[in-house]
């Protein structure tokens, strides 16, 4: 949003506020307003400030929509100038790369990538649940060394990506299941001496 728009903005919103304060407050007669309306109705000239004050005032909210509109797009894909023609990557795409990358990871039970694009440059935000017998310091700078290389010669870029790792879960090893997958251990069978009963 530009000046001028955020200008035009915050007067109309002040405008439209204290208006509806004084309403509310009985500041304002009825005859008083019905008169002001009627000066305006039957001036030409106040009648073509009016409309052309509106219809200024539509062009810049319709504007601002677009550029909003157009900014998130642009913070959804990462663009670039290829060989011929311009090139866009989803950034969905990006995310599903480094999931899969990260996935083959025995550590790793969960993880949740996003991608942030801006003017800054790249944010990646890894969300996993981590198993407990991870060093974690060790094994999260290796994931972030792995991601980062893996981005930059994906995308071709050289800027530094910012990797963000927080571990939502630290899971430990199921011993019900261990328990469950051995079997009882059967006592020994003391062996019987043959022809025992026949000794003297």
């Amino acid at each position: 949003m530009g000046f001028f728009s955020s200008l035009i903005y915050i007067v109309v919103s002040f405008f439209t506020g204290g208006f509806l304060i004084l309403i509310s407050l009985s500041s304002f007669y009825i005859p008083q307003i019905e008169n002001a309306l009627t000066t305006i109705y039957t001036s030409p000239n106040l009648r073509l400030i009016s409309g052309l004050t509106g219809l200024l005032i539509i062009l810049i909210c319709i504007k601002t929509i677009q550029s909003s509109l157009a900014k998130l797009q642009r913070e959804k894909t990462i663009a670039f100038e290829g060989n011929y023609g311009p090139v866009s990557i989803s950034l969905s795409a990006v995310e599903e790369i480094i999931k899969k990358l990260l996935l083959e990871f025995k550590e790793l039970k969960e993880v949740k990538p996003q991608v942030i694009a801006s003017k800054r440059g790249l944010e990646v935000i890894i969300r996993i649940a981590l198993s407990s017998y991870a060093n974690i310091p060790e094994f999260t700078s290796k994931i972030q060394s792995l991601v980062k290389e893996k981005v930059q010669n994906m995308l071709g870029i050289e800027e530094d990506i910012q990797i963000k790792i927080e571990i939502r879960k630290i899971l430990y090893p199921d011993t019900k299941l261990k328990k469950k997958g051995k079997k009882e251990e059967s006592p020994e069978e003391t062996p019987s001496i043959p022809y025992r009963e026949y000794e003297a």
